[in-house]
Parts: C-alpha cells; sequence; structure tokens
C-alpha cells in the first residue's frame, strides 16, 4: 500500500507525454518490420526459392519478441513495481 504523505508520488500529472502512443508504435513495431522485411528480401539472392520463407519468419521472430517484451514488463511492473509518481494527483483521493 501507500500513505498520502509519501513525498515520491506527490508530484504533478503530466497533461502532455513525453512520447506519443504513436512514436512509441512507430519505433518499436513499424520501423523495424520495414528494416527487416527489406533487408531480408532484397538482401537475399535474386534466384533464392526460400527469401520469402525468411522474411516470414523474421516477421513471426518480432512479433513475438514484441510481445514477450510487453508480457515480461507488465509482469515484473505488477511483481516489484512501486506506485507512480503522479498517483494522488491521478486518483485524487479523499483526505
Amino acid at each position: 500500500m501507500f500513505s498520502l504523505s509519501d513525498i515520491a508520488i506527490q508530484f504533478p500529472h503530466a497533461e502532455v507525454e513525453r512520447v506519443p502512443v504513436r512514436y512509441n508504435i512507430l519505433y518499436s513495431a513499424l520501423l523495424p518490420l520495414i528494416i527487416l522485411t527489406l533487408i531480408t528480401t532484397l538482401l537475399s539472392p535474386s534466384q533464392s526459392p526460400n527469401r520469402f520463407h525468411k522474411a516470414h519468419v523474421t516477421i513471426l521472430g518480432l512479433l513475438i519478441s514484441l510481445l514477450l517484451t510487453s508480457f515480461l514488463t507488465d509482469t515484473f511492473k505488477n511483481a516489484i513495481g512501486r506506485p507512480r509518481p503522479d498517483l494522488l494527483a491521478r486518483c485524487k483521493p479523499a483526505k
């Protein structure tokens, strides 16, 4: 639990996000997806019959890594995480 007098959770709520959600998705998923797909399809020998299979396996590997990262991050945040620094500003508890 937490105490209302804890100064570590009494910061003001930030109205503007530091990094917008669309940039998070772009930097973590779309940009690596485009780069990896281009590398596996364009840098493979053009006569190679399995170059699209390599691209498919690469995309699946990226998706699995993103899902595993998200799962582990949420698990660790719930297991050992502390309350947010702006918890009191977000929840506005009755004194």
